[in-house]
């Protein structure tokens, strides 16, 4: 609350005397409209009040500064205890924040672009769809609450003191990728609380960046937090990142949902592009005829094409098994200007359900849009599989909706942005709710984490970067993904389960699986991929068909197998002990499979024609047998 003016203030105040400005004749006339309104204006004198003031936009209206005291009504700007109200009027959209405004609320139905300002202590309510807008010129938000969603699709703006969303959306970089944003909490332990998503855009430069204070290699002592009433999710994106960590130390605490999903930053985007549908994209120029398109699609979308020359194979999961759908595949013919120089059959689940379709035969012209309806009805596992089979030249497809009655509840922009990976990388992470990866996404987790809650990974890629405990891990569910070991694993001392739940757990280039003993049951197992084996026991199989692993400080065998290769020779696998003087202990086998290229080898230190002097043992329970292959 703001303490109240002296008394000839307090009437200045209420009745301005508007003054001639910039060379404008004005009017001196006291409008009623230009009064601030006051709550509890009673005892004026060394009171606190509240006012609502009005934005008028100056002399003609056109006024655009919010800080400029000619754009509000009564000439006064609106102080700490004010809400500040914007409407509709005025011949310019956008109202610019350039310095410093610290007000109670904000109610704006025109977007307040912050363009190198700080907004403090402030709630922003927008109304007709208005937003806050982050810019190039960066910006601050200092304690505020969004009740209305804030863009940052190109720009970036710097958090203090926390942020609290009331169902407001954050949008960080734009759909296509074509512009990136740019979320900092500077310094100070904040937490954005409240209730609300933030969404990446497809852009991999796009960022949320939490940064403590300068203190290089030390351990944090400060903390964001994202509270349990907040998703982040999207494409592309990163949260932290290996420099800040080291430099700007700070824990990230996740109460809430970190999920890289693929999904879009307007729920009527297309989705993107299924990478693995078709082998070539591509993209033209010219524009496109949309006018016998019922509801067509922006122009942009049937300019971007996926094709292949053998088929295309769209698949949708998540339906409801045996409900029927309508499914619209929208095509332009950009090369041909006459009929039949491409057929294609289009086929659902399997089954065919026209032959030789030909775009332009049936648009009637190059580069003019057909849009196919077709009734579909999911699998009983809930799926669709769109293909369409190439008969002449290239299958080609510009987009696919899934509609259930009118409401879109799937597509896919075809030869448009495809899913990416969100990466988190602070300094330290304690996950207390969910991270998770669906959708075609990749989710990497860096830094060193611990997790408490529960890790997820769905039709995605699950990348366990860092540095971690087994106890650590906590609660995995990779049972429908891909999740591979690409950081640090402490099992010393320890017992690493895999199975069915964890789904197989790949050792991939960077992974290293330290100390301790694996079991696996089920589906579960431990796979080569390019990761290194330390000092461990396998009380089951090490699966190196194809792949490779290393082994430093020895390898123990309680029963299990190492396979090396495949059985028809189509996959090689390559096992090598690095430097210093190992033993493959215990009881147990190494197989070679049919590829006269598997291989076990082992190396000592780099010392060239001198006799060595580190020893490589295979222990008297070990036997390496099979088809073809070297130890060397």
């Amino acid at each position: 609350m703001r303490s109240f003016p002296r008394s000839w203030s307090v009437f200045r105040a209420l009745f301005p005397v508007r003054r001639r400005r910039r060379g404008s004749a004005r009017r001196v006339t006291a409008r009623l409209s230009g009064i601030r309104t006051l709550a509890g204006v009673e005892g004026l004198e060394g009171r606190s009040m509240l006012a609502v003031v009005t934005w008028d936009g100056g002399t003609d209206g056109t006024g655009t500064n919010f800080l400029d005291a000619v754009n509000w009504a009564g000439d006064v700007l609106p102080g700490a205890a004010d809400t500040a109200v914007i409407g509709a009027s005025g011949t310019t959209a956008a109202i610019t924040l350039s310095g410093t405004a610290t007000v109670t609320e904000i109610n704006s139905s025109r977007p307040l672009r912050i363009t190198g300002g700080t907004l403090t202590n402030a709630r922003f309510v927008g109304t007709d769809g208005a937003q806050l807008l982050a810019t190039g010129s960066g910006g601050t938000l200092s304690a505020v609450t969004l009740a209305s969603d804030l863009d940052v699709s190109d720009g970036s703006v710097t958090v203090r003191n926390g942020l609290t969303l009331e169902g407001a959306t954050v949008r960080i970089g734009d759909r296509d990728g074509n512009s990136t944003g740019y979320v900092t909490f500077e310094e100070g332990t904040q937490t954005i609380a409240g209730s609300g998503e933030i969404v990446f855009g497809a852009s991999s430069s796009n960022a949320i960046t939490p940064r403590g204070a300068y203190n290089p290699g030390a351990a944090p002592t400060e903390t964001l937090t994202i509270g349990a009433g907040i998703t982040v999710r999207g494409n592309r994106g990163a949260i932290g990142d290996d420099w800040t960590a080291y430099y700007y130390p700070i824990t990230l605490v996740n109460e809430g949902t970190i999920a890289a999903d693929a999904s879009t930053p307007f729920a009527s985007d297309l989705g993107y592009d299924q990478p693995g549908a078709g082998y070539y994209t591509s993209s033209f120029s010219n524009a496109v005829d949309r006018s016998a398109v019922t509801n067509p699609l922006p122009e942009g979308a049937y300019k971007n094409f996926r094709y292949d020359y053998s088929s295309l194979n769209y698949t949708f999961d998540g339906l409801t098994a045996g409900a029927d759908y309508r499914v619209r595949l929208h095509f332009v013919e950009h090369a041909y200007s006459s009929s039949g120089q491409r057929l294609m059959d289009v086929a659902f689940n399997g089954s065919t359900v026209q032959t030789a379709l030909d775009i332009h035969a049936e648009s009637g012209a190059r580069s003019k849009a057909l849009a196919k309806d077709y009734s579909v009805t999911a699998d009983g596992a809930g799926k669709i599989l769109a293909s369409l089979v190439a008969k002449q030249d290239y299958a080609l497809l510009s987009a696919i909706e899934i509609f259930q009655g009118t409401t879109r509840v799937a597509s896919s922009d075809a030869g448009g942005a495809t899913p990416g990976t969100i990466t988190i990388e602070p300094a330290v992470l304690v996950n207390e709710g969910s991270l998770a990866a669906s959708n075609g996404d990749a989710l990497t987790v860096a830094g060193t984490w611990t997790n408490t809650g529960l890790i997820t990974a769905s039709g995605a890629t699950l990348n366990l970067g860092g540095s971690f405990s087994t106890a650590g891990l906590g609660a995995l569910d990779g049972s429908r993904g891909t999740v591979n070991l690409t950081g640090t694993l402490d099992n010393t001392a320890a017992t690493l389960n895999l199975n069915d739940t964890t789904s197989p757990l790949r050792i991939a280039s960077g992974g290293t699986l330290s100390g301790g003993r694996i079991e696996a049951t089920g589906t579960g197992k431990l796979v080569a991929a390019g990761g290194t084996l330390s000092g461990v026991t396998l009380a089951s199989d090490l699966d190196v068909s194809n792949g490779s692993i290393t082994v430093r400080n020895g390898l123990t065998l309680d029963g299990a197998t190492v396979r090396i290769g495949d059985r028809d020779g189509n996959s090689t696998g390559y096992v090598t002990f690095e430097e210093g003087t190992q033993t493959i202990a215990g009881s147990g086998e190494i197989v070679f499979g049919a590829s006269s290229s598997n291989s076990l080898m082992t190396r000592g230190a780099y010392n060239p024609g001198v006799t060595p002097t580190e020893t490589f043992t295979i222990g008297a329970g070990i036997t390496i047998h099979g088809n073809a292959g070297r130890i060397n």
